[in-house]
């Protein structure tokens, strides 16, 4: 009886082995475009205040912001790439939205960051890992009136200084709501550091108008009363008798 030997199994038939067994690797497969423009940004409320009259205009000093309220926010850019707050363009909803619980006709007034004006229409960049404290104000009343209400305002954003660049997060947009106390007068055009604070003074100052405007009418009426008194009735003099003329006689 012969012996069957055993063919030595070759290197490329367990290569060819391999190729049906291994699995397949996927490479070059497009990431998610919201995934690979970086995480959204966040933004963190703050105090705001009313601006009474046209001293933050840009007549007198270059913040647009005339006759409404101005409020702080803080952004930050938490994505590797910078980005921009849109506020403008031909799409829809490019505004700032701005919507408030007193029903007030409020529309976005532009805002600073630091000593930068961004009027709208003009976007507002935040650099890549950045965090800045952005100024925002909004008019639209014949004057800024002491109401106390809550303020919505929602930014469209993106990664390229044109919105058109970047349409992404259009369904994501950057929201956030802040509380207007109307009480609380703006201090050189900015929002106070301590609302608390700002908001005991400024009943401290109304006080003291009060006050002194209740005085001033005091004073007034007392200055009137004294002017209406009756004068002193003056003492008649009599005037000396004259004396009668003397009697002629006829001589004898």
């Amino acid at each position: 009886m012969t012996e069957a030997t055993s063919k030595p199994i070759s290197r490329r038939t367990v290569a060819k082995g391999a190729a049906w067994t291994a699995p397949v690797i996927l490479g070059g497969v497009a990431a998610p475009a919201y995934a690979a423009s970086g995480g959204k940004p966040t933004i963190v409320p703050g105090s705001a205040c009313k601006q009474p009259g046209n001293s933050c205009d840009s007549g007198s000093k270059p913040y647009g912001i005339n006759k409404g309220y101005v409020m702080k926010f803080t952004i930050t850019n938490t994505s590797a790439k910078d980005i921009w707050l849109y506020t403008g363009g031909t799409y829809p909803n490019y505004g700032p939205q701005i919507t408030n619980t007193a029903g007030l006709p409020l529309v976005y007034s532009g805002g600073r960051i630091g000593g930068t004006y961004y009027a709208p229409g003009t976007h507002i960049p935040v650099p890549a890992g950045g965090t800045v404290i952005f100024l925002l104000g909004v008019s639209g009343q014949d004057d800024s009136a002491n109401l106390v209400f809550d303020l919505t305002v929602r930014f469209q954003w993106g990664h390229t200084a044109n919105p058109a660049g970047d349409r992404d997060h259009v369904s994501d947009p950057l929201v956030s709501t802040i509380h207007i106390d109307g009480t609380i007068p703006c201090d050189n055009c900015n929002p106070p550091a301590d609302p608390a604070a700002a908001k005991a003074a400024a009943a401290k100052e109304e006080a003291a108008k009060s006050s002194s405007s209740s005085s001033t009418s005091s004073s007034s009426t007392s200055t009137s009363a004294k002017k209406t008194a009756t004068a002193p009735t003056p003492i008649e003099t009599t005037s000396p008798t004259a004396e009668p003329a003397p009697t002629s006689t006829t001589a004898p």
